[in-house]
Formats: structure tokens, sequence, C-alpha cells
């Protein structure tokens, strides 16, 4: 510390909270889920004093016995939470990268009247939050008296059951998750839209390119060295998105022969197996977390490797 001087001390004493938060409620719980995907911890072995019968209900170490029943799920259970949870992580930062860039471009314009309205409007999903939102948007999808069906029923179209079928809660998990995710797309994609140097543009008219070949020659391409490291980021948040899983569908509808349920992502899937469950298996639920984390580091990693998000420019 001496060698650091007054400078180098002030540094770490406005680093101190910051890392103290880390260790507390990032690195800890990571140690400890790794820790009890080891032992048999649940409701019946908790550590506690058991008064009925007069003894400690025991913590046991198991080694490897819950990642291999994870293992015997692989083909009922492991295996389609997984495929569903990169899709709905891909397909919801796909979807939210598209609408989020389309309506900045259109927000961009020099010409467009009462610009100041529209991007207002369009950022009040972002602002409000996302548990009343969700909440909202729920009962919206209600089948028999949600607003989505009655305005289908106007069309001619019969009542879908939203939330009955996994195919249909999912199409309703990919238009919560894009009305609660665009805003922030198109905030980016507007800050970086209007940090392009205009002379870029200009230049590119004089010499007679149009439109759509500045889109595609100007905008895009600065445009993807923006957003790659947002892409990278929010399809790792999305991976590990239990909120709108958890308040939308409850990870329902459920499956035959399956803990899982049609719509569960592995983290959601772990809550049911850690929390939720009458055993409250806690080391087979961690055993899940320590899989997920896994599975989202590797993806991180080859994302990073294959868009080069990290890598100097």
């Amino acid at each position: 510390m001496r060698a650091l001087g007054p400078d180098g001390r002030t540094a770490w004493l406005f680093l101190t909270p910051a890392l103290v938060a880390y260790l507390v409620f990032g690195f800890y719980p990571i140690i400890l889920s790794f820790i009890l995907s080891f032992t048999n911890f649940s409701f019946r072995h908790n550590g506690l004093f058991n008064p009925v019968t007069g003894q400690i209900n025991t913590i046991d170490w198991i080694g490897f016995q819950n990642y291999l029943t994870i293992l015997r799920k692989a083909t009922t259970e492991v295996i389609p939470t997984a495929l569903w949870t990169l899709i709905f992580a891909f397909v919801t930062v796909a979807l939210n990268t598209v609408a989020g860039v389309a309506l900045a471009l259109i927000l961009n314009k020099k010409d467009l009247r009462g610009k100041w309205f529209y991007r207002t409007a369009l950022i009040l999903p972002w602002a409000a939050p996302s548990v009343v939102t969700i909440q909202v948007w729920s009962g919206l999808f209600e089948s028999r008296f949600g607003a989505v069906n009655k305005l289908l029923g106007l069309l001619g179209v019969a009542p879908i059951t939203w939330f009955q079928d996994a195919e249909w809660a999912k199409l309703a998990i990919f238009i919560v998750n894009l009305w609660l995710g665009f805003p922030f797309m198109m905030s980016a994609a507007l800050g970086t839209l209007q940090s392009i140097p205009s002379e870029l543009y200009e230049a590119a008219r004089v010499d007679g390119a149009t439109g759509f070949k500045q889109l595609r020659h100007i905008t895009l391409p600065l445009l993807g060295n923006a957003f790659i490291p947002i892409i990278v980021s929010s399809i790792s948040y999305n991976i590990n998105n239990f909120g709108v899983i958890f308040l939308l569908t409850g990870g329902g509808p459920p499956m035959r022969g399956s803990d899982a349920g049609g719509t569960d992502i592995l983290i959601s899937w772990a809550f049911k197996v850690g929390v939720q469950s009458t055993a409250q298996a806690y080391g087979i639920g961690s055993a899940v977390a320590v899989v997920l984390f896994f599975v989202t580091m590797a993806v991180s990693m080859v994302n990073v490797r294959f868009t080069g998000a990290l890598r100097d420019r």
C-alpha cells in the first residue's frame, strides 16, 4: 500500500465496496453452488437438528451422484431444456436487435416530425418495472378473458390456449421478451448512430452512393462494431433470464414424464428441482446451476472468439 502512494490508496478505498459486493453476491454463491453439488443437501439433509428424531440431519458428500442423476435425465430433460435455453437466448437477442436497430434508423432521420414523442413512447417499456410488465402481459394472454384472444376473436380467429400449449407459450415468451428488450437495443443503436460522423455520409453522397449503399457500407458496419459486445452480453444474460420464464409461464405447461416444464430453461429447471420440489433437492439444483455456469461460459467464449468482441479495434 505504501508503494501505491496516496492516489493508489484512494483508488482501493473506492474499489473496496464493489469488490466486497462481488465477493459476497457473485463469487461466494458460485463456490457454494459448486460445493453443494457434491452433497445430498436437501430438505431432509440440511444440517439442522430434527426434534422428532433427536438427531442432526447430516449433509453427506456423495461425489458425482448428482451429476449422474442429471446424466440419467439427459434425453428426457437436460438436452431438450438446454436446446430450448439456447434457442430462447439466440432468438430473443436476434429479434430485439433487429427491432431495436430498425426503430433507431427510423428515429435517427433528421426530417422525422415528433421525434421526441416517439423516442419517449418507445422507451417506456424499458422504463417500466419488468415484474409489472410481465404480469400485465400474463393477463393479456389469458385464454378466456385476455385482450389478445378477444382481439383475435374479432378477426375470426379461435381462442388460443397460450399457456396450456408449449409452442404457443414459447411464442408468448418471445413476444413479451421483445417488448422488454427492444428499447435497450434501440437506445444503444441511437447512441451509436449519432456518433457516426456526418462527413462520411456527405462523402458517400458526393460519390453517388444511394441510401441503401450508405446503410450497407457505412451504417451497418459501424453499428456492428459497437453492437458485438452488446449482443454477446445479451445472449449470456438471456441464457439466465429466470424472471420472464418464472413470472409469465412458471416454466409450464407440465410435460409428461419430465420434471422440466415445456418452457423451462436450465435456470428455472434448477429452481424447480432445488426449491419448488417436495424434496427440495438443493444438491441436484446446485449441480444443474454448475452445468449452466459452464454452458454460459462456453457460449460466451465461442461468441467472443468468433466475433472478436474483446479484441482491440
